[in-house]
């Protein structure tokens, strides 16, 4: 009787190993055509020339450029999966105004190329994006997000309307966590049954919001 119980959650263990905990180095590459020019479409596509709020998950705070050899520009963005506005310095290895460009986070790993080629009736952008991710789910979303903002990209040098971005998820109280322990841990707590009653309709709130939470999040991937 225990050994197909192990059997299944070491099988559970793996799987949910595989989906979200294994790393591995993963390169995503993109290739979209704008009709505009290179020009426009390089101005729109970085973030301390336009500033544009373009991108349906990310709202730009802020874009200073701190140093321009190397160019380096420091970020603020507020993203819609989370509460609070993250910053990040963004190191540009290689700049060639219109054609090609390089360039990585302080704060991470990941290596960004890309180049600009102008065509007939507009420009071709390849993309490849290289760092190191966790499963095979993570990568799949984020590889969903970078094509939502490709296509407002588009959206915007071609002259049609965009969405303005999203508002970010509300961060949760500090003391909603400890409620939902106290809720869970109640019924081994020599309590009496009113208080059981109010700490589990409180906890069930606290679920159900924390529940709602997640569906939104995961909306929004």
């Amino acid at each position: 009787m225990l050994q197909p119980i192990l059997i299944a959650a070491a099988l559970a263990f793996w799987v949910v190993f595989a989906a979200f905990g294994r790393p591995r180095r993963v390169t995503h590459r993109y290739e979209l055509f704008i009709a505009t020019p290179p020009q426009t479409v390089w101005n729109n596509y970085f973030v301390h020339i336009s500033k544009k709020d373009y991108r349906p998950g990310t709202r730009i705070i802020d874009a200073t450029v701190v140093s321009e050899q190397p160019l380096m520009v420091r970020v603020r963005l507020q993203y819609d999966i989370t509460g609070t506005p993250t910053d990040y310095l963004l190191i540009y290895d290689l700049y060639e105004p219109y054609t090609r460009y390089r360039l990585h986070r302080d704060d991470s790993d990941f290596v960004e190329e890309g180049e600009f080629i102008a065509e007939a009736g507009g420009t071709r952008i390849r993309i490849a994006v290289t760092g190191q991710m966790y499963g095979f789910v993570l990568p799949l979303l984020a590889r969903r997000r970078v094509e939502r903002n490709q296509q407002a990209l588009r959206d915007l040098c071609e002259g049609r309307d965009i969405a303005a971005p999203r508002g970010p998820l509300p961060s949760p109280r500090r003391w909603e966590p400890v409620v939902l322990f106290t809720a869970l841990a109640s019924p081994f707590l020599p309590l009496p049954w009113p208080a059981h009653l109010a700490i589990g309709v409180i906890g069930l709130a606290i679920g159900a919001l924390y529940l709602r939470r997640f569906f939104v999040l995961a909306r929004r991937l």
